[in-house]
């Protein structure tokens, strides 16, 4: 501030510096991501969800169609070559009921459905035929989609000791802007690669876990070698139609489902091992209650002999006394 005088007043004047601080630049605000970007940052990490190491490898095999396509031709509603012609045909499960593809109400971008069925069980104890449920989660992106399914069992000894649950991978290829010249076709035809991997959930301590998880993944790695060649078999445009497998492949089939003498000697050993256990706990039970019941009659037979001891003791004493006082009488 400065003084100054002028009329005889006195003015007080303000001064400001002409060379201000200039303002503190605001940073530029950070694109948000493309929604392409966002898309492809949730498939790969989808992808890596799926990615577990308790998994068993199912299926790897590359196919010549579209994501959108597979879909049509195998899962969609109206599928002509859909899971329940495979099972029906293929594997031989009957009362086949699927419900068709509905939204999750839970999560965005995901259909659900089920699948319920009953399928033939050879084994040496229990019912011929089980039923089965299938719900399966169907998840879309740009790039493949994901299919998980959860199968569970229902009315076969264990069967709520254990479900499967298997994962479904399928993701187009990138394309090279480089090969697409020339007029080769099949040089330019769109591929997927289906990747499958399973797991045996035990929800409960069962004796048979072995057993489960052996018979599980060998009846599991054959329905999708099967369906595999199946999916080529429709793709490729040869054998395209659902009907039967011929006797070679139906007795090869068949061979691959049913028990094999190993098994059938695991579950015989088994089922004998708990016959034995079952008898030795029966019988060493009447033992513990017969050794129970010995040492109750000794016991018994201790305190009466210990009463009759000191009954004779003291009916001897008192003979010996009336003898003494007798002849100190004489």
């Amino acid at each position: 501030p400065a003084r100054g005088n002028k009329g005889g007043k006195q003015l007080q004047y303000q001064y400001q510096s002409s060379s201000a601080p200039a303002p503190t630049p605001t940073p530029a605000p950070t694109p948000a991501p493309t929604p392409a970007a966002v898309v492809q940052e949730s498939w790969e990490d989808h992808k890596s969800s799926l990615m577990l190491n308790d998994k068993e490898v199912a299926a790897t095999v590359r196919l010549p169609c579209t994501p959108s396509k597979f879909i049509s031709t195998f899962l969609a509603d109206d599928a002509p070559h859909s899971i329940a012609n495979y099972q029906k045909h293929h594997i031989g499960d009957t009362d086949i009921n699927t419900t068709p593809w509905a939204s999750d109400t839970d999560t965005e971008g995901v259909q659900k459905r089920s699948i319920v069925f009953r399928h033939k069980v050879d084994a040496p104890v229990g019912p011929s035929s089980t039923t089965a449920t299938k719900m399966q989660s169907l998840r879309r992106f740009p790039r493949g989609f994901t299919l998980q399914t959860k199968t569970t069992l229902n009315d076969i000894y264990n069967a709520d000791c254990f479900y499967v649950e298997d994962f479904w991978l399928v993701e187009e290829e990138d394309h090279d802007d480089d090969n697409k010249e020339g007029d080769d076709n099949e040089q330019r035809q769109q591929h997927v690669t289906l990747q499958v991997t399973f797991r045996v959930r035990h929800v409960k301590q069962t004796f048979w876990k072995s057993i489960i998880d052996k018979m599980t993944k060998n009846e599991t790695i054959a329905w999708y070698e099967g369906y595999v060649r199946m999916l080529q078999q429709v793709l490729t445009g040869e054998d395209t139609d659902q009907s039967p497998p011929d006797d070679e492949s139906d007795k090869h089939n068949q061979k691959r489902y049913k028990l094999t003498s190993c098994h059938y000697i695991a579950i015989a050993a088994h089922l004998f091992l708990s016959l034995v256990i079952v008898f030795l706990l029966y019988r060493i039970n009447n033992l513990q209650t017969t050794i129970a019941h010995l040492h109750s009659h000794i016991h018994q037979m201790h305190s009466y002999y210990n009463h009759s001891v000191a009954i004779l003791t003291h009916t001897i004493s008192e003979h010996d006394f009336y003898i003494q006082a007798m002849r100190t009488s004489h």
